[in-house]
């Protein structure tokens, strides 16, 4: 578990180093109200009425792991990681 620095209305924010079988080495993410059966949806097909907030705070997680480690390669899919871009320091 990696701890990584986020600007404070984020919470804590913090990175685990895996290994999948089929997809290779893995980072995950994780951020406070992410955990839950469905990323997007409530049971009743509902998005979370907080997911703006969450989804924020999960891009600005991942532009810090990606400040902390450089990637050679960068994909931000759909309007949930997006904002990471914009929260990058460098590039």
């Amino acid at each position: 578990r990696i701890e990584l620095k986020v600007p404070k209305w984020v919470g804590p924010a913090f990175v685990r180093r895996g290994v999948h079988a089929e997809a290779g080495a893995l980072d995950l993410v994780a951020v406070e109200g992410m955990a839950r059966p469905h990323p997007y949806l409530l049971p009743n097909g509902e998005g979370f009425p907080d997911n703006d907030e969450r989804f924020l705070k999960f891009s600005a997680a991942v532009a810090a792991l990606t400040e902390r480690d450089a990637p050679d390669v960068l994909h931000l899919n759909d309007w949930h990681t997006a904002t990471a871009l914009a929260a990058l320091e460098s590039l």
